[in-house]
């Protein structure tokens, strides 16, 4: 089956049909451009979405020359009516599967995925050819070809088997000339059926990962899934599906060398295994933190105060995810609550009431300021003093920037950062966090501190006077 890369514009006509309307076929041209969007363009208007913004769950089609996709979470985003009642449609569709998919492939089972990512090869130190010459006066070149170790990363928490794999082709063959393309991917595979929602999940936490260890935003390349019946043997399955959609990384840097990585493989050595094993184990817990971490950074055309602000709030979004965050124990605190309600003087009436009923529900959670230090105060002194010698106080003025910007309140004008100083700033936190996420993970710090100061991206923003 042809390879369908994320990072590849793609436009192929086929023909369209709902699944509840088989006989009812439409033409059309499916676009997808990397970073932007998947557009399908119909000829006609499927019977009965003639209404803008109507949402398809399902959309089944054959694109020419026989190959089977479906379209899940579409909705009609332009719809012409023309002569007669006929007119075309333009649908905007969030994933698309090609291949011999389930009319149901939203809760379709699938057995494994395999997914390249980019920067993988070099990450990983994976270089499987090596070519030599024989003399300086002979054209006789000798290729080296060396499979690298697969190691086998087993989460029995999850079910799950996690491998790094390798394949080499040849690319270009001629009589004095053999061109051989080389990359890897990373499999996982289940020990039950899981469904689509599930595997991207599991990749995009992969992807996240890899992001932080090499220390800038990857893309992924392909995303290829192995579906199987719950009652079906895994190996007589012999198709696999292609996923389309949308990444939030714009742009991305294909190749990014080990000198100038965080933490390449070759540097964590013994420790990746356990590292990914707690990394996924914890993806569920930390998800809504490590969502908007991750959106924020792939990001990079953000306005500099809605990434700072976005950055501020994973600060308190991952500490409350972590299971912290209240000054006395809930029973102790709902006591002084009923006493505080009860003693507020009967002026005080309607919505302003209700402001100060609100203020005393959510007045024993730690403030932002509190999560913020605390945070910090984890920290090893050699790596908290890298990360945060800013002029004034670390916690001070990110928080006293956040307020700023969030209340306008003029008093803290001056203390809050701006114009490039508040870029700056929001690169220091940026850094910050990925470093909290790490030692989440179970990083070694000093290993980590040593990372920090071999790369020159990362040390160049801690260099940054503020």
């Amino acid at each position: 089956m042809t390879t369908y890369s994320m990072l590849s514009e793609i436009d192929a006509e086929g023909r369209f049909w709902l699944p509840s309307q088989p006989e009812s076929e439409v033409r059309g041209r499916l676009n997808f451009t990397p970073g932007q969007r998947i557009v399908l363009e119909l000829s006609e208007q499927l019977e009965g979405c003639r209404q803008t913004g109507r949402k398809l769950p399902i959309v089944l089609g054959m694109l020419i020359g026989g190959t089977p996709l479906t379209l899940l979470d579409s909705f009609i985003t332009g719809a012409h009516c023309g002569a007669g009642g006929s007119g075309s449609c333009e649908v905007t569709v969030n994933h698309a599967l090609i291949g011999e998919a389930s009319e149901l492939a939203g809760q379709q089972a699938f057995g494994s995925c395999r997914f390249g990512l980019t920067c993988l090869e070099n990450w990983a130190g994976l270089s499987p050819i090596k070519t030599t010459t024989s003399g300086k006066k002979r054209r006789t070149y000798h290729a080296v070809f060396r499979f690298p170790e697969a190691p086998e990363i087993a989460i029995d928490e999850l079910g799950l088997e996690v491998r790094l794999e390798s394949e080499f082709w040849q690319q270009d063959v001629s009589l004095d000339h053999v061109q051989w393309d080389h990359r890897c991917f990373v499999k996982l595979s289940s020990a039950r059926p899981r469904t689509l929602h599930d595997l991207d999940l599991l990749a995009f936490d992969c992807q996240n990962l890899l992001s932080l260890l090499v220390g800038q935003p990857v893309a992924m390349k392909e995303l290829c899934l192995d579906p199987v019946a719950c009652d079906e043997p895994r190996d007589s399955v012999d198709r696999e599906l292609h996923s389309l959609f949308v990444q939030r990384v714009k742009n991305p840097r294909e190749n990014v060398y080990l000198p100038e990585m965080l933490l390449p493989r070759p540097g964590l050595g013994a420790a990746f295994p356990a590292l990914l094993r707690r990394w996924l184990l914890r993806g569920k817990r930390l998800r809504t933190a490590r969502n908007i971490y991750f959106n924020t950074v792939y990001a990079n055309d953000l306005p500099p105060e809605f990434r700072f602000l976005s950055l501020m709030r994973v600060v308190e979004t991952y500490h409350r995810c972590a299971g912290r965050g209240t000054y006395l124990p809930k029973a102790q605190y709902e006591v002084l609550r009923e006493k505080m309600e009860t003693g507020l003087p009967q002026e005080i009436t309607g919505d302003l009431r209700q402001s100060f009923l609100s203020r005393i529900k959510y007045a024993n959670e730690y403030s932002l300021r509190k999560r913020l230090d605390l945070l910090v105060r984890q920290l090893p002194a050699d790596l908290k003093k890298r990360l945060t010698n800013m002029a004034g106080n670390f916690v001070n003025r990110l928080v006293d920037t956040r307020n700023y910007f969030t209340h306008y309140d003029h008093e803290l004008e001056d203390k809050a950062y701006r114009g490039i100083d508040l870029h700056w700033a929001a690169e220091r936190l940026r850094i910050f966090l990925g470093v909290v996420f790490l030692l989440d993970a179970g990083v070694d710090p000093d290993i980590l501190l040593e990372a920090i100061e071999n790369c020159w991206d990362v040390k160049a923003v801690l260099d940054v006077e503020l």
